[in-house]
C-alpha cells in the first residue's frame, strides 16, 4: 500500500505497490486512484452507528448515524454538507423515513432508486459556521420485514466544511436480529 502522511499527498507506486482504494491506514484514508497514483485525505472521524441488537417483525425502528471525532486529526472546522449513503438487507428491512437531528441540518435530497441503498445529502442551513463533526447526524426509521438476521450500514460517506475541503468517512455497519 502506498504511505503518505499528507493529505491531498500525491504519489506514484512503483511496481508491486498496491493502491488500496478505499482502505484507511490510520486516521488517512485512500480515496481515489489507479495503479500509478494514489491520493490520500485525512478521515475527519470515525463512524457511528446505533441500531437495537434485535426487533420484532413489523417493528418500525430507528438507526441513528453520527460522526465521533474524539481521536481524530483536527482542524477540520465545521461541517458544511455531507453526502452518506445507507445500504441495507432489503429481503429484511424497508426503509420507512430519514430526518436530521439537529436544527440547523436538512436533508436537501434523499435518493432510494438502487435497491437496497439510500443515499442522503445533507446540509448546513447555519450561513457562518456549519455543524459540529461530533454528534448524532441522521435518525433512520427502517421497517423489519421477517425473521432473521439483517445487515445494515453506512458507506460512501463524505464531509465537506464551508472551504469545500472533503474528508471520507470510513464505512460502519452492524447487524439486528428480526424476530418473529
Amino acid at each position: 500500500m502506498a504511505r503518505c502522511l499528507y493529505a491531498g499527498e500525491r504519489r506514484r507506486c512503483r511496481a508491486g505497490e498496491q493502491a488500496a482504494k478505499g482502505r484507511q491506514a490510520g486516521y488517512f484514508s485512500l480515496y481515489s486512484g489507479t495503479a500509478q497514483e494514489v491520493t490520500i485525505s485525512r478521515v475527519l472521524a470515525r463512524p457511528v452507528m446505533e441500531l437495537p441488537p434485535a426487533v420484532q417483525e413489523e417493528e418500525v425502528f430507528t438507526v441513528e448515524y453520527g460522526l465521533d471525532a474524539s481521536g481524530s486529526q483536527g482542524g477540520y472546522g465545521h461541517i458544511k454538507a455531507m453526502d452518506i449513503t445507507m445500504t441495507y438487507d432489503q429481503a429484511q428491512l424497508e426503509f420507512v423515513s430519514a430526518a436530521a437531528v439537529d436544527g440547523h441540518i436538512v436533508l436537501a435530497q434523499t435518493d432510494s432508486s438502487v435497491p437496497g441503498e439510500i443515499r442522503f445529502i445533507a446540509a448546513c442551513t447555519d450561513p457562518e459556521e456549519g455543524f459540529a463533526v461530533d454528534g448524532t447526524v441522521l435518525a433512520v426509521s427502517m421497517r423489519a420485514k421477517q425473521a432473521g438476521a439483517a445487515e445494515l450500514g453506512f458507506s460512501k460517506s463524505v464531509a465537506s466544511n464551508k472551504t469545500g475541503l472533503e474528508s471520507h468517512i470510513p464505512s460502519v455497519s452492524g447487524e439486528l436480529q428480526i424476530q418473529p
